[in-house]
């Protein structure tokens, strides 16, 4: 199992192609998104339902330009910003095959993407319904600054895990595991904490039986006609910040 820190940069079809990743190279860290359906959380099974163009926006949010073919960088590249939208990790099986993605941001890094992400943003309101788009602005919105309030450091200093997927034939294989493991030692060689928002059981449960990270506090957050899901805050803090 390989864990990969960079990933190639190839383009991945926008938000507003209908068409999916064609037989994309089993070596390309995109390949396993013709897999990454969001949902697999509720709250975004009910947004995205009958909207697959919607479901490609979240994911070039969090990749950035350089994986978009559509879009051009509105700014120059000094060295000091980055065209991912997030870091990317990879872990790969023994034939280099891609099977597991984690993106996640370091704070205060400045990232090229950040300059375009209102893009993305616009062409997700301007798929979905009036109705969804208040809820991502308000009770979406609401209850990630309720659970980002519960953790026990400033969420501003730590690292955010925006995701972590694995391809649905290669779970339980340890690729998952692998990339959690990455990021603790990132965390304690640089001592930043790290935090995620699990949506599921599932999730829950291997965050914190597989991946040793400690369970916080957990939010509703209600969606569609009387239904709710459950945000659960999973945190890691290096050895050095702890008292």
């Amino acid at each position: 199992m390989e864990v990969s820190l960079n990933t190639e940069t190839r383009p991945l079809h926008s938000c507003r192609d209908t068409v999916m990743l064609s037989n994309p190279p089993a070596t390309d860290a995109a390949h396993i998104l013709r897999e990454m359906t969001i949902p697999i959380i509720p709250s975004n099974k009910w947004l995205y339902d009958g909207e697959p163009e919607a479901e490609r926006c979240p994911l070039l949010y969090f990749f950035g330009p350089q994986y978009d073919d559509t879009i051009e960088s509105h700014s120059e590249n000094d060295g000091s910003g980055s065209q991912a939208g997030s870091e990317i990790w990879t872990s790969s099986d023994p034939d280099g095959e891609i099977q597991s993605v984690m993106v996640y941001k370091l704070p205060h890094k400045v990232y090229e993407a950040q300059g375009i992400e209102n893009v993305y943003a616009e062409r997700l309101w301007g798929i979905l319904p009036e109705d969804k788009v208040n809820w991502l602005r308000d009770e979406s919105g609401n209850a990630s600054a309720e659970l980002r309030a519960t953790l026990e450091f400033k969420h501003e200093d730590s690292v955010e895990l925006q995701f972590l997927f694995t391809d649905p034939s290669s779970l339980s294989q340890g690729h998952g595991t692998k990339l959690i493991e990455k990021m603790k030692e990132l965390s304690e060689r640089n001592g930043l904490p790290f935090w995620l928002s699990a949506h599921n059981d599932g999730a829950r449960s291997f965050y914190e039986l597989k991946g040793g990270l400690k369970r916080g506090s957990t939010v509703e957050l209600p969606f569609g006609h009387g239904k709710s899901s459950d945000l659960t805050a999973f945190t890691y803090i290096p050895d050095q910040l702890k008292s």
